[in-house]
């Protein structure tokens, strides 16, 4: 079986200016989830997050573009 002891994921939101990254691996073998599960669970992760900055960050330009107008 083929042993990778650790991988990442990561991306970059440039709307919020943030590098979001995570690690994964380690045992993946005797009933522990596999690799190609632990790949896809880490992508999700990074996606929720980048997704949650990006929102916020949203929002702040909203608020801000209305505060401006006052």
């Amino acid at each position: 079986m083929l042993q990778r002891p650790l991988d990442g994921a990561g991306a970059y939101s440039p709307l919020s200016d943030r590098t979001i990254g995570t690690c994964f691996g380690g045992d993946n073998s005797n009933g522990h989830q596999g690799y190609a599960n632990a790949k896809r669970g880490a992508k999700k992760f990074v996606r929720s997050r980048v997704r949650f900055h990006e929102d916020r960050a949203a929002r702040e330009l909203a608020r801000d573009a209305l505060i401006g107008d006052l």
